[in-house]
């Protein structure tokens, strides 16, 4: 053999080599199965793409996999706790999962788009936003868009931070907020604004979500004090907690909470003191007492701002608003708040209303420029000419001679003159 042809030999087998190793690592690395987030359905047209690819049906989710909704598509995540989430029309969420102290985590960030979802216990969700971080526990809503994230829940709560934010704000059941570089006001939302919430759904079709089947072990379940053995979906769908072992159970599972009353928007009814922390309630196990503590706690309308929304007298009375009984009571008498402009008093410019500047007696108008031009020349001293009074001439300011009852002038000569006629008379 030649040295070239050994050469050859060695060159070709080199390259043997490193296309094996370029194919060995391009080929995909299964996902693992604790990575595993939910199974995806596609409703309306099949404008519906993971990771870039069209989607398919049942098809599984994972960690770091990103969805796409098209024009007139939408798709349902079904999660394996019974929670889902679905998404609307050009939405376009990434997942992610993890383990914190064997507690499972999933966060789905949005970056455009409107997702509908219910969350069942099972992994705790973080749902993420350029704008917020929200925890539901709860049915909710989440419409995002590049100015701004509006948050509504239908039925719970949701924990809310602003992006980069310390401070926490729980937003209840049937409340809505929006929040962009701030946090808006939270606002109560009639039932007629609850309903008409997620009827976008709709028009996709059959929107229910069907369980897929998922492992659904056998255990136990701890529901109103009580230990039975039970599938882990039964027990969650009934409300109960699930343990899979008996020992478990039995630790855990705690004794129904005593009974007493609740008031909660208006209506008194039974409810343990837990159940009635939840809705927002005032709750004691005297019933007079609540019924006392709704009537001087009723529904009815707060205007806030020159804007009218529905609210409890004592939430609209802690926001600084006037409480009203009926709408039509709220639209007669809730004003704009008045116009701001800006006032010049004594040397100071501020902003202020017209009636606030007029009860200092300052100067006022809506121009800014126009009131500090005023308030400089007021810093002025006052310009000074000659004054002639009994044949004297002497310096003074126009208001001074004036009061003085002496003859005024800026011109000395012509002042001194005035002076000297007055002295041959």
């Amino acid at each position: 053999m030649t040295y070239f042809d050994r050469r050859f030999t060695f060159i070709s087998f080199l390259s043997l080599a490193l296309s094996l190793m370029v194919l060995w690592g391009c080929a995909s690395i299964p996902p693992r199965h604790e990575d595993f987030i939910g199974t995806l359905r596609v409703l309306g047209k099949s404008n519906v793409w993971v990771n870039q690819k069209k989607a398919y049906k049942k098809m599984k989710i994972y960690s770091g996999d990103s969805v796409r909704t098209g024009q007139d598509s939408s798709a349902i995540i079904s999660f394996p706790d019974g929670g889902f989430i679905q998404l609307d029309q050009n939405t376009d969420p990434e997942f992610r999962k993890w383990f914190e102290q064997a507690k499972c985590i999933i966060k789905i960030f949005i970056g455009y788009g409107r997702v509908f979802g219910e969350t069942k216990g099972g992994c705790e969700t973080i749902i993420e936003t350029d704008h917020l971080s929200a925890v539901p526990n709860t049915t909710f809503q989440i419409e995002v868009t590049p100015q701004h994230s509006t948050v509504t829940v239908i039925k719970g709560k949701i924990k809310i931070k602003q992006r980069e934010q310390p401070e926490e704000l729980v937003v209840r059941s049937s409340e809505q907020v929006r929040v962009s570089d701030r946090v808006g006001e939270v606002r109560t939302l009639s039932r007629e604004e609850l309903r008409s919430i997620p009827l976008w759904r709709e028009k996709y079709g059959d929107g229910t979500v069907r369980q897929e089947p998922e492992p659904n072990p056998m255990g136990y379940c701890c529901q109103d004090g009580e230990v039975f053995k039970s599938k882990r979906s039964a027990c969650l769908e009934g409300g109960g907690q699930f343990y899979i072992s008996y020992e478990e159970a039995q630790k855990y599972c705690q004794q129904p909470s005593r009974t007493g009353w609740c008031c909660s928007d208006g209506d008194v009814f039974q409810s343990t003191p837990e159940k009635c922390k939840h809705a927002g309630g005032f709750f004691s196990y005297d019933e007079e007492a609540v019924r006392e503590e709704c009537e001087s706690d009723q529904m009815g309308y707060c205007c806030q701002d020159g804007e009218i929304f529905q609210a409890k007298s004592s939430d609209c009375l802690e926001r600084g608003g006037q409480f009203y009984i009926s709408y039509e009571e709220a639209q007669k008498y809730c004003q704009q708040p008045s116009r701001t402009g800006w006032c010049c008093r004594d040397s100071e410019v501020f902003q202020s209303t017209l009636k606030e500047c007029e009860q200092q007696e300052g100067f006022f108008s809506y121009d800014e420029r126009a009131v500090r031009k005023k308030c400089q020349r007021s810093q002025q001293p006052p310009r000074t000419g000659w004054c002639c009074i009994d044949g004297d001439v002497f310096q003074s300011t126009p208001e001074e001679c004036e009061r003085r009852q002496g003859f005024f002038s800026y011109d000395e000569e012509v002042a001194r003159k005035r002076c000297e006629g007055l002295n041959h008379h």
